[in-house]
């Protein structure tokens, strides 16, 4: 059996495990309802921002290699979680990895082109919390999965324009990619009463480009 006929048995395998992860999430945030009492759904909503890097190889369609490239990029993400136990959560999220845009390929003799590169995504995660001595202070791990949407674009401007054509503006080809792929992440968090602040790193395990964020953020626990 090839790597080829391997990768996606791999890939649906784990894709499963999340979603079974989230799904003991949600059951155990249900379940635990009655049986603590005494803790009350702890719901949270916030907003985090960074710097996330971006791999154009989702743009593969293209089958130019010079037109591939890796940037670091400004991204920020929004979300909104339940923590109904000290230990197990569960956190929806919106992610913007930014927008990146390579160089050009160094000959020119064929050309002008230009590759660009947007990349967001909605993920749902199971989060699991290690207890620490410290009260206010929170480690925690993030599996699930994600619905990632790679919008790629390449211009070309030809070296001289044929006659009855207007080369005033570059030729455009635009291509839309949607995958559901597995995503997973760690983070350490403070809180103090209903305020809160995070680092976090995220990544999503994508078929050619695993897009990730390193963030900082805030949250309000209600």
């Amino acid at each position: 059996m090839t790597r080829t006929s391997i990768e996606p048995a791999v890939r649906q395998l784990t894709i499963q495990l999340a979603f079974e992860v989230v799904f003991a999430a949600l059951l155990a945030s249900f379940a635990s309802t009655a049986a603590v009492a005494d803790t009350p759904p702890a719901v949270y909503v916030g907003a985090a921002i960074g710097g996330s890097f971006s791999r154009s190889e989702d743009n593969a369609a293209f089958n130019y290699s010079a037109l591939r490239f890796h940037q670091n990029n400004p991204g920020w993400k929004a979300f909104i979680g339940a923590r109904p136990v000290p230990l197990l959560g569960v956190e929806l999220a919106y992610i913007d990895f930014g927008n990146a845009s390579g160089p050009s390929p160094s000959a020119h003799i064929f050309g002008y082109f230009k590759d660009k590169l947007k990349e967001s995504a909605t993920a749902l995660f199971g989060v699991g919390y290690l207890p620490l001595p410290v009260p206010f202070l929170k480690l925690y791990g993030k599996l699930g999965v994600a619905r990632l949407h790679a919008e790629t674009q390449v211009s070309y401007l030809p070296p001289s324009c044929p006659v009855g054509l207007n080369c005033s503006v570059p030729y455009t080809l635009s291509q839309n990619r949607w995958s559901t792929d597995l995503a997973y992440g760690a983070g350490v968090q403070a809180r103090y009463g209903s305020a809160g602040i995070r680092a976090e790193y995220e990544r999503i395990n994508a078929s050619s480009a695993d897009p990730n964020l390193f963030s900082l953020g805030v949250t309000w626990n209600f």
